[in-house]
């Protein structure tokens, strides 16, 4: 039974995984699929950049969905090495629409396209994001890397999933 969070009063739980089974598959398998590896040439300027990025901490908590994304990056034509930076995000999920995560193609800086799973905040005041443990700013959107379009919409179904436990509401799909 999930408590209705705006009623007070106990709704069914929608068939399917529960919020703790919910919580252990993406903080386990669903974050080892939370990375991409992209890679880009420039055969005129003879110039080949590559950059990773991974999601090396995720927690579901009291229907708070926290992660630490690790970005690097670098470029053999000029010797460039970025420093790497660290995205701290948390999305307080009760407050999210179902609908507003989804799976999209991204083919910034690669020559393959990867896939991101793309929140928009409904509620933005209460979401926010820290670049280098700076302090944190409100968010419109967030984002989570896969390589696959199929990686991708496994975790998106789970974040779906644990937004319909967090506000008792019915929702399709199976991670």
């Amino acid at each position: 039974m999930v408590a209705g969070l705006w009623t007070g009063v106990a709704a069914q739980s929608p068939a399917g995984p529960t919020m703790e089974e919910t919580r252990a598959w993406l903080e386990s398998d669903g974050r080892d699929l939370m990375r991409v590896s992209r890679l880009q040439t420039d055969p005129i300027r003879l110039i080949l950049s590559t950059s990773e990025e991974r999601v090396d901490t995720m927690t579901l908590n009291a229907c708070t969905l926290s992660w630490r994304l690790v970005r690097m990056a670098s470029s053999s034509g000029r010797g460039r090495v970025t420093p790497t930076t660290t995205i701290t995000t948390d999305v307080i999920l009760m407050l999210q629409d179902v609908g507003g995560v989804t799976v999209e193609p991204d083919t910034f800086q690669t020559d393959t396209p990867v896939a991101k799973i793309r929140f928009a905040i409904r509620q933005p005041t209460l979401s926010t994001q820290s670049i280098n443990n700076d302090n944190p700013a409100v968010i419109k959107a967030a984002s989570l890397p896969a390589q696959t379009t199929d990686d991708g919409q496994r975790i998106a179904n789970a974040v779906k999933r644990a937004m319909v436990l967090c506000v008792g509401a019915p929702a399709t799909g199976v991670f």
